[in-house]
């Protein structure tokens, strides 16, 4: 986008149809998206003014969650969460903020909120500070909330502003209820801002409007940060992060007031919400039944860049939208939205180039497709390959983000999908034509694109379970950086299974068992149990374990869609195995089964008889051991 272009797309809420708008003159490196003003009748709200909450505490353990530039990269993404911790002070235009670091290492502060403080364009008046060990003196001419950030992986800095600062009210998820914040707002009525922190949300509004939203709405903060919490977690999902992997800096909804033809957008460290817009954060109910806004500005802050090709900007975003929107409840906006129906008249047409489609929410349909297909680890599975490819061999032309897209699907769904993207006039071009084909996974031939949320239409795979069809299979069990703890190689000719533990820590941030390996014969007797705990230090093992047919493999991972994979030797076919596989042995291979037949009671080797008559007075006892092929007949 150059910089004298005006760009508009069209993007549909919740309710009504809301238009997205970037100004003339911006720079297209910002990567910010926004949208224009709506109005919103004023809501009156009366406060206690009896009780206030002192708040003097002025020591922070600052946690290292890492740097979100480098956690960007990692996670392929063009916009990194916020770096803020939050003190809950103010510092004044060219105040002196005096503060004392312990320990021996380096921590950042800021003075100032992004977007709060100054529109997108004025960045550079938030100003940062790098703070040694001992005592530092900070300022800033415009004056601003202070926040700390500790770039380290893991440990804590603790940090005291010994002088400067004026309290604000500071809202904490697991500190502080309704009534809490009702005082801060009492005791503090002409603050600079409002802040509220949950585990992995921060809000910045103005004390007017959280009044006038979140009491005036009945709100309880409480409830809300929790639900705004659970949405992050919904979208870590779809992005393939556990909450061991995902990224623990706040995902920052802020109030901004500056920018009076905008909307809500997103742009690094924060996401950001025009003058009233914020109603959409602040107010439960709206959050949960109408909060397409939030959902989807949260939804440019994970969006991969090597498969946000062109024109996608607006599109790719929403299979987090549209996530968050199924999981709380709430109808597809793609089916009450009348959009289906679109995006099918548009397949009808004999010339297509996807590339060239206006409505975004038509291009949206085809990603949607996709997971209604092949289910909800489709886009997890999708992430973790994109996070998988080495940096230096990502691409970096929209036609090459496109052609990778097509191949790197067609992985994850383990089918061609050339049919699909051809469908939709997403063109392959000869080469990833021939790297599909090489893959070796069957032609699409179900009409997936025809599917939509009330009637998902699933693929045909034939020969969907040869995977299991074999002599030799082998899975392979990674922690932490992908370490590999644990191999197993099974050769049912031989009836021996082979089991590998490496030495090291499997993943040190589960204080719990992280995977498991057992082997049980058809009575249900153990064969092979191995526990393998998260964090404690796992020593070289090397153990052959007799396996037959008609014994059962179950193998546990606790992030087994991603780090535990199952590979036929025969065929080299592979597949993740999820958190829990149970396997039983065949004679053509193995067949997944949910759990072991249950034991029944004429299973055994020695068994009672009692039989009894009135007043269940026992005139018989009989015992039968087939061992010793005897059976012992008692009479009273």
């Amino acid at each position: 986008m150059g910089n004298n272009s005006k760009h508009k797309t069209r993007k549909i809420l919740a309710a009504t149809a809301t238009v997205t708008m970037l100004a003339t003159g911006m720079i297209s490196t910002t990567d910010i998206i926004a949208e224009e003003t709506q109005q919103q009748n004023k809501i009156s709200t009366s406060l206690q003014e009896e009780k206030s909450v002192k708040s003097e505490n002025r020591t922070y353990t600052v946690p290292g969650k890492g740097d979100v530039e480098v956690l960007k990269q990692q996670e392929r993404k063009s916009m990194a969460f916020s770096p803020y911790e939050p003190t809950g002070l103010y510092a004044k235009p060219n105040e002196q903020i005096t503060i004392n670091v312990e320990g021996n290492q380096n921590i950042q502060a800021y003075i100032g909120t992004y977007s709060y403080d100054a529109s997108w364009r004025e960045d550079s008046k938030i100003k940062s500070f790098t703070l040694k060990p001992g005592i530092n003196t900070i300022q800033s001419p415009n004056g601003g909330m202070i926040y700390f950030y500790n770039k380290q992986q893991g440990g804590t800095i603790r940090t005291t502003v010994t002088t400067g600062g004026t309290t604000t009210p500071l809202f904490e998820l697991g500190k502080h209820t309704k009534q809490d914040l009702i005082d801060m707002l009492n005791q503090y009525p002409n603050a600079h801002a409002v802040e509220l922190k949950g585990e992995r949300v921060l809000i910045t509004a103005s004390p007017a409007r959280v009044k006038k939203y979140l009491l005036g709405s009945n709100t309880d903060p409480v409830q809300l940060l929790k639900k705004m919490d659970e949405a992050t977690r919904i979208q870590d999902k779809v992005a393939g992060l556990s909450e061991e992997q995902a990224d623990k800096h706040y995902i920052h909804y802020v109030e901004e007031n500056h920018s009076p033809d905008y909307y809500m957008y997103a742009t690094s460290y924060r996401t950001a919400y025009v003058g009233d817009a914020i109603q959409y954060v602040l107010d439960i109910n709206k959050f949960i039944k109408d909060g397409w806004g939030p959902w989807h500005e949260a939804g440019h802050l994970r969006q991969q860049s090597p498969w946000k090709f062109y024109n996608m900007t607006e599109v790719q975003n929403n299979i987090y939208s549209l996530s968050v929107e199924k999981a709380f409840n709430q109808p597809s906006n793609l089916e009450k939205s009348g959009i289906y129906p679109k995006a099918f008249q548009y397949l009808e047409q004999t010339s297509k180039n996807y590339d060239e489609i206006s409505d975004v929410f038509v291009k949206l349909v085809m990603l949607w497709q996709l997971q209604l297909a092949y289910g909800e680890d489709f886009y997890p599975k999708l992430h973790q390959l994109y996070r998988d490819i080495p940096s230096n061999e990502l691409p970096q032309t929209d036609e090459n983000k496109k052609q990778l897209f097509m191949i790197s699907a067609s992985k994850v769904a383990k089918q061609n999908l050339m049919p699909f993207f051809e469908k939709w006039g997403l063109r392959p071009n000869n080469d990833t034509i021939q790297k599909v084909a090489a893959l070796g996974y069957p032609i699409l031939t179900a009409e997936i694109w025809k599917g939509t949320d009330s009637n998902p239409i699933k693929p045909d795979v034939p020969n969907a379970n040869n995977i299991l069809e074999g002599s030799q299979f082998a899975w392979s069990m990674k922690g932490i950086s992908d370490f590999e703890f644990a191999k197993i190689n099974f050769n049912k000719s031989t009836e021996e299974m082979q089991v590998d533990l490496k030495a090291g820590v499997p993943h040190h941030y589960f204080n719990e068992t992280y995977a498991s390996i057992k082997v049980q014969n058809a009575s249900g007797k153990v064969v092979y149990n191995k526990d393998i705990y998260g964090n404690k230090q796992q020593n070289t093992e090397s153990q052959k374990v007799p396996v037959k047919v008609g014994d059962y493999i179950e193998l546990t991972h606790q992030e087994g869609v991603h780090r535990a994979t199952l590979t036929n030797v025969d065929n080299s076919k592979q597949e993740s195995f999820g958190k829990k596989a149970m396997y039983e042995v065949t004679k053509e291979g193995l067949k997944k089964v949910e759990k072991m037949p249950e034991a029944t009671i004429l299973d055994g080797n020695q068994f009672g008889w009692s039989l009894k008559g009135i007043s269940d007075f026992e005139f018989a006892k009989i015992n039968f051991n087939k061992s010793t092929e005897e059976m012992q007949v008692d009479l009273k």
